[in-house]
C-alpha cells in the first residue's frame, strides 16, 4: 500500500484494496493490522513469509519492509494508522505493545475460537464506527476502540512466561528499551542496569521467554534495521554502520556477515531489484 495521501487511520476491505496493494517490495510509514476472514495469502515482512489464513491476523508495523499480493477468494480488513491519530500517551501505550516491536518477530498471530470471537467482536464495533451512517465517526471512540483491539490481538502473542509475573514484566520491559536504544547501545550491562537486574538474571528470564540471550536480541535486532537500510534507503553502508552504533565500518561488515553469510554490498546489491 502506497503512503500517498493516507490518513490518520484507514479501514478497507481486502476485496477493494487488492486491485490497488503494492506487490513490490516497500518500506511502512504507518501501521497496519491485517485481518482475514477468510482465504489465505502469502505475505513478506522484514523478509520473513507468512502464510496467513482464515482466522489469523498479520502486523505489519512501522519501518517494516512488506511485500505481498491478494488471491481472489480472500476475504478481510486492513487497519492503517499513524501516530498522529493519538494523543501522545495513547500512542505511548500503543508503541510498546509487543505486536509492534520488531524483536518479538510475531507479526502472524494465531486464535483459539475464543480468542477470535473476542478480537472480533471489538473489531465489529470499531468498523461500526468507522463506517458510521452519520458519515462522521467520533475520533475519541475510535482512539478506544482500536487501543482495546490491538490490546486484545497482543494476548495473543505475549510469548513471555506467565508463571512469573515479574519475569515477564521484565522482558516486556527490556524488548521495549531494546527498542528505543538498541542503535545507542549493544551492550547487555546497560540494559540489565536499567532493569535493575544483573545480566545473568536478565538473560535466564529472556531465554526462558523467548529461547534467546539477551546478546542474540541486541544482535537480531541490528540485523533487522541493517537489512532495512541496505534494502530500501540511499544510505552508504557507512552512514547505516553510524546510524546503528558501529564505529567502524570494517566491523560492521564483519558483524553483518557473520549472522547473514552476506556482506552488507552484496546484500544490498541482491535486494536492489526485490
Amino acid at each position: 500500500m502506497a503512503n500517498k495521501n493516507k490518513q490518520p487511520i484507514e479501514i478497507t476491505p481486502l476485496s477493494k484494496l487488492k486491485k490497488e496493494m503494492q506487490t513490490t517490495l516497500h518500506r511502512h510509514a504507518y501501521y497496519e493490522i491485517m485481518i482475514i476472514l477468510s482465504g489465505k495469502t502469502k505475505q513478506t515482512v522484514d523478509f520473513k513469509r507468512y502464510d496467513v489464513k482464515a482466522k489469523e491476523i498479520l502486523i505489519i508495523s512501522n519501518g517494516c519492509l512488506h511485500q505481498g499480493g491478494f488471491g481472489e477468494r480472500l476475504e478481510g480488513f486492513t487497519i492503517t494508522f499513524t501516530s498522529d491519530f493519538f494523543s501522545k500517551e495513547q500512542f505511548e501505550y500503543l508503541s510498546q505493545l509487543e505486536i509492534f516491536n520488531a524483536s518479538y518477530n510475531s507479526s502472524r498471530i494465531t486464535f483459539d475460537a475464543g480468542g477470535w470471537s473476542k478480537v472480533t467482536t471489538i473489531f465489529t464495533a470499531l468498523k461500526q464506527e468507522y463506517f458510521s451512517a452519520a458519515g462522521t465517526p467520533d475520533k475519541s471512540t475510535l482512539c478506544f476502540l482500536l487501543l482495546a483491539f490491538a490490546s486484545k490481538v497482543n494476548e495473543y502473542a505475549d510469548r513471555s512466561d506467565h508463571s512469573n509475573p515479574n519475569q515477564t514484566d521484565t522482558v516486556k520491559s527490556f524488548f521495549s528499551l531494546l527498542e528505543r536504544y538498541f542503535k545507542e547501545s549493544h551492550d547487555v550491562n546497560f540494559y540489565a542496569s536499567r532493569l535493575n537486574v544483573s545480566s545473568k538474571r536478565l538473560t535466564q528470564a529472556l531465554t526462558k521467554a523467548t529461547s534467546m540471550t539477551t546478546s542474540q536480541a541486541i544482535n537480531n535486532r541490528l540485523i533487522i534495521e541493517a537489512k532495512r537500510d541496505l534494502s530500501f534507503s540511499s544510505k552508504s553502508i557507512e552512514e547505516i554502520a553510524f546510524d546503528l552504533g558501529f564505529d567502524d565500518q570494517r566491523y560492521f561488515s564483519k558483524f553483518f556477515k557473520k549472522f547473514t553469510a552476506a556482506t552488507p554490498q552484496n546484500f544490498r546489491k541482491a535486494y536492489a531489484e526485490y
